[in-house]
Order: structure tokens, then C-alpha cells, then sequence
């Protein structure tokens, strides 16, 4: 585990130095879903660099990643997941909140995970069955339990955001002390792990790049991540999850 979660963190950091540098000149080279869905050449360089990094690291592992023209199924083996910029869109516009998410799966479970995160410009990263860390300090979730007192991150996806922002943004916004939207679920996931965030929602279909690292992150960091009925979540086949305490993910589920 030491050498692929030394390697996991070499490479989100070489991204994020990377992406830091090339923010403010990033052009967005095609759209995928909508207008909003969009890939810069940023995502296409980090992503390489992430993936040239680990195959000379382990040439014979596999690789699932969210700029790939080949995604397919994946199997048992070892398998890297990428997102090499979680957040595209905000990246696209020079804001700050992207991330880059790298996972190991090994039988479909993330065991290692390392995310850089843009607004704290570091690393958190985890080993399952060994925490949570930021940088080389080790994490866990908030232990506030009232809403009222708590920051709860929300993402709304891409189109159409009008019924999830009215059906659980409104009634919520009301219940908590902010409710801040950054765009970036893996940096959201880094923020609940850290404590920063004490919960977050995350509405639509996530694929498991965007997850992997993040739940593991979560989960080490002693909080769990649950789908809207309260049942453990398949990052490979998401439609919207909580993430935060116990505490807080109960009483987040009665508005979702």
C-alpha cells in the first residue's frame, strides 16, 4: 500500500502544480453533454501526466479516467480511476474550487485515494484501513450535530438544476449557517473530510471517477457516505448521495 498511495499523492500534486499554472490560460477544446459539460486542453495535458506517472510506476495496472475515449468495464484487477480536473466548468471560469481525484480500486473497492484540492492547495488522501490525512495530518469529519451551526456543500449538477434546487436547496438553505456551492464533489468530499464542510449533497449521476477517491477519503476520516433512501451508495452507479457524520447525513436525508 505504501508505494501506490506514495505514487497516488506524487500525482495529484505534479496535476495540481499544473493545473495552478494553467488556469488562467486553459481553453476549452470540446462540450460533452451540454454547454456547461465542457473539456479544456488542462484536463487532457493533467490527465496524461497523471496516467504517464503511475504506468511507469505499475505498467500493468489499468486505468478508468474521465477523458478517456475508451471507457469501458472494469475489472478485478487493479484499476486506477482519474478525474484529472473535478470541476471542469469552474476551472473554466479561473474559479479556484476544482480538484484532482486519483483512486487504486482493487476488486471494484477504492483502497487508496488522493485528491489535491484547489481552495486549500493541498493533498488529502487516504489508505483503507489507515485514515484520512491532509497532507501528513491526520483528519475526520465534523462532530457538529445542529444544522443550524453547520456549512452543508450542495451541487445541483449540470441541467436541468431548477426542481433539485427547488425540491431540497430552498427548504435546506433556511436550516443551515451557509450552504455554499463550489461545483467540485471531489473537493467537497476533501472539505467533509477535513471538517470544513460538516455535510454536503450531491444531486444527478456521478460517475465513479468523480467518487472513488473521495468516498474512501470520507470513510477513513470516520463519515459515511449514503444514497437519498439511506442505503450504502455503488460508485458505479450513483443518482445523487450525502456525505458527513452519521449525525449530519440523518438529518440531511429528511430533505432529499
Amino acid at each position: 500500500m505504501d508505494e501506490f498511495i506514495k505514487v497516488a499523492k506524487e500525482a495529484a500534486a505534479q496535476a495540481g502544480e499544473y493545473l495552478k499554472k494553467k488556469i488562467q490560460s486553459a481553453k476549452i477544446v470540446k462540450h460533452k453533454s451540454s454547454i456547461i459539460d465542457v473539456v479544456t486542453d488542462a484536463d487532457i495535458d493533467a490527465q496524461k501526466l497523471i496516467i504517464d506517472l503511475i504506468k511507469k510506476n505499475f505498467p500493468k495496472h489499468e486505468f478508468l479516467a474521465e477523458e478517456q475515449e475508451d471507457n469501458r468495464q472494469i475489472s478485478n484487477n487493479f484499476v486506477w480511476t482519474i478525474d484529472p480536473i473535478d470541476g471542469t466548468s469552474a476551472y473554466a471560469a479561473g474559479l479556484p474550487t476544482y480538484s484532482s481525484s486519483i483512486a487504486l480500486l482493487y476488486n471494484k473497492k477504492p483502497i487508496v485515494g488522493a485528491i489535491y484540492q484547489a481552495i486549500t492547495n493541498d493533498v488529502v488522501w487516504a489508505v483503507r484501513g489507515s485514515g484520512s490525512f491532509r497532507e501528513e495530518k491526520k483528519i475526520s469529519v465534523s462532530q457538529i450535530t445542529n444544522l443550524k451551526e453547520a456549512t452543508i456543500g450542495f451541487d445541483p449538477s449540470y441541467f436541468p438544476r431548477a426542481k433539485e434546487l427547488a425540491a431540497i436547496a430552498a427548504p435546506l438553505s433556511d436550516k443551515t449557517r451557509i450552504m455554499p456551492m463550489i461545483w467540485s464533489q471531489a473537493s467537497a468530499l476533501s472539505l467533509v473530510a477535513c471538517g470544513i464542510f460538516d455535510g454536503f449533497i450531491q444531486v444527478g449521476n456521478p460517475k465513479v471517477w468523480d467518487v472513488a477517491a473521495g468516498k474512501l477519503i470520507v470513510e477513513e476520516a470516520r463519515g459515511r457516505l449514503t444514497d437519498f433512501d439511506n442505503k450504502p451508495i455503488n460508485i458505479f452507479a450513483l443518482e445523487g448521495y450525502i456525505a458527513g457524520s452519521s449525525s449530519i447525513t440523518e438529518k440531511l436525508l429528511q430533505f432529499t
